[in-house]
């Protein structure tokens, strides 16, 4: 029986067995989570206690809210209409899409494959799972949890490369997952377009991080560093660059570096907590920047294990190499900006950003930010490395995504209001 035959009978519908996927799901992580760990790490050098706080946890938290919760989604909203002289009688139901293709990405290869997989099965779909290529403990460790955990007419696992992708995107499925670079994105939108398929995409972009002269100086470069420092710079919500006020900026700057200083690491570069470069072609691309302004800590590489110490930078304008595409590494840009208003306005010009980072103490500035700062969403005196809170889902715009998912949001994304109406048998004026 395919995926498309077995949705057909309704039993993905069914909530117990909704629920029960979603069970059999955290018993399989659980079981294999030390397996995870170690496959994680061999593949992209990624600490476990890293691979623990920023994938498996959102995971089981992502389970346990729809297990408490999913019941209650899915309740049928009545109402009652009055037209044309009738009473109508209308419920509102939620409705699976059918089978959905979920591409993972190899940043975060667990949460961006399990996460999705989470929410569509929750919305009583079936679905395709295909893990990140490159990445052949994780890949096939996530293939085996597939296994245990669904039977193959629920969800199948692919294994492959770019061309398995381009494949399955070519397939007449009814919604396509996908998280990446902007520019995959594109040719997944033409195949999607040729359907009608609709997407969820998950891009990020440049992020910025906006520092006011009202900010606390010194806790903005803590939360700054540790945004980069986590996995190497190596997620969408990462900070891509600083636009610090220009009366203190070198001051901000100090405060980087003392903080750098603060972590007394006698060979930054070789730390463990330094993540590798996932790719050949990614470690090159980024050594390629670090010469795109005046380096104020770091710019040490190591080409054998395809290492770069966090790098600051100065010196740098919106023309610089470094800016003219998203860093997704350990390079930290610092530009200066002299008026808030017309620095959003400039943020605002280029392709718009998953987030926006601010610091700021000014009730003024907040409000300037909130009203005019176009982005997914806006984060204020705080960056949340490598947490994903599940309540709260975060959507691009453009060139940063298209739709979101988590929690009750990920049960509308990935389902469709479906409403039953029916024509009561007497007008209304000859009931009077």
């Amino acid at each position: 029986m395919t995926l498309r035959n077995y949705f057909n009978t309704g039993q993905s519908k069914d909530l117990p067995q909704r629920l029960a996927a979603l069970g059999n799901l955290s018993t399989a992580l659980q079981h294999h989570e030390q397996q995870l760990l170690a496959a994680v790490s061999a593949d992209l050098g990624k600490p476990a206690e890293n691979t623990l706080q920023s994938e498996l946890l959102p995971l089981y938290r992502e389970i346990k809210l729809f297990q408490r919760h999913l019941s209650r989604w899915l309740r049928p909203e009545p109402v009652r209409h009055l037209a044309d002289g009738f009473w109508y009688r209308s419920v509102t139901v939620r409705e699976p899409y059918g089978v959905i293709l979920i591409l993972g990405n190899w940043s975060a290869p667990l949460r961006y494959s399990f996460l999705p997989l989470i929410d569509v099965l929750a919305a009583g779909n079936c679905a395709i799972l295909k893990p990140p290529a490159h990445q052949p403990h994780v890949s096939q460790l996530i293939a085996r949890i597939c296994r245990e955990a669904f039977t193959p007419t629920l969800v199948q696992c692919q294994l492959g490369g770019d061309e398995l992708s381009e494949r399955l995107v070519r397939l007449p499925v009814d919604h396509i997952v996908f998280t990446g670079r902007a520019q995959t994105a594109v040719g997944i939108m033409k195949q999607a377009a040729r359907r009608l398929t609709p997407l969820t995409l998950a891009l990020g972009g440049k992020v910025p991080c906006i520092v006011t002269a009202a900010a606390d100086l010194k806790q903005a470069a803590l939360e700054i560093i540790n945004s980069k420092r986590f996995n190497s710079g190596q997620d969408c919500e990462a900070v891509d660059y600083c636009l610090v006020d220009a009366a203190v900026k070198d001051r901000f700057l100090d405060e980087l570096v003392n903080y750098m200083r603060s972590l007394n690491d006698l060979d930054p570069l070789h730390n463990p907590l330094n993540q590798r470069l996932s790719q050949p072609d990614q470690y090159e691309r980024l050594c390629r920047l670090l010469s795109s302004g005046r380096v104020v800590w770091g710019g040490r590489a190591d080409d054998k294990e395809r290492k770069i110490e966090l790098t600051i930078l100065d010196r740098v304008g919106f023309q610089s190499p470094v800016m003219q595409q998203e860093i997704f590494g350990p390079i930290l840009p610092v530009l200066s900006y002299s008026k808030l208003p017309q620095t959003i306005e400039t943020v605002n010009s280029y392709p718009h950003p998953l987030l926006i980072y601010a610091f700021t103490q000014a009730e003024e500035d907040r409000a300037l930010l909130e009203q005019f700062a176009v982005c997914g969403a806006l984060w204020l005196n705080g960056i949340p490395v490598g947490q994903v809170i599940n309540e709260i889902p975060k959507s691009g715009i453009g060139a940063s995504g298209l739709g979101a998912y988590q929690g009750a949001e990920g049960l509308r994304r990935f389902s469709y209001p479906r409403t039953l109406i029916r024509r009561q048998s007497l007008r209304f004026m000859e009931r009077r």
